[in-house]
């Protein structure tokens, strides 16, 4: 009686279905926040790719160029978590009309409120310094597949640089 318990279970065990759910890494700790154009903020590792489209104008860089203290924008249906079939090339985002490679793997699009510091010093050279902090609230992600991933606050990370 006892091998034909251990058989159920085993074959109970080995029947379930995990629907194939698998989890974004987001390893995207040590990686530069890149920018393009006025309206796409993005963070590249590899294969992976964690994109913003933030729905106000950045004509004059107002992210890099104006201070700001947990200035809040919208982003409702416009983060984008991608898997590519090869490494995604820097300026892939950039472009026109993207590529045909890399190809599109696996995209989970997301909603949140993305919240920018930022900290400008003049260097007393004609130039300034800026430190932009992104923080998304509220993430939530989703795959088309019924999955959802959440996070109550994600660092998205800091871009630093300088500006006349």
């Amino acid at each position: 009686m006892k091998k034909i318990v251990f058989f159920g279970i085993f074959l109970f065990i080995l029947s379930c279905n995990d629907g194939n759910f698998e989890t974004p890494s987001f390893n995207f700790d040590e990686v530069a926040i890149e920018n393009c154009g006025n309206l796409v903020v993005y963070k590249i590792n590899e294969s992976e790719v964690l994109l913003l489209e933030i729905n106000e104008d950045n004509t004059n860089d107002i992210y890099f160029k104006t201070p700001h203290e947990n200035k809040a924008y919208n982003l409702n249906n416009t983060i984008y978590y991608r898997t590519y079939t090869e490494n995604v090339p820097p300026n892939y985002f950039c472009n026109a009309i993207p590529p045909s490679t890399p190809k599109l793997e696996n995209e989970w699009i997301g909603s949140g409120t993305l919240i920018v510091n930022n900290t400008i010093t003049d260097n007393n050279d004609g130039t300034f310094t800026y430190i932009a902090t992104f923080t998304i609230n509220d993430m939530v992600l989703e795959n088309g597949n019924g999955n959802s991933i959440i996070y109550d606050t994600y660092d998205f990370g800091t871009k630093t640089g300088t500006f006349q």
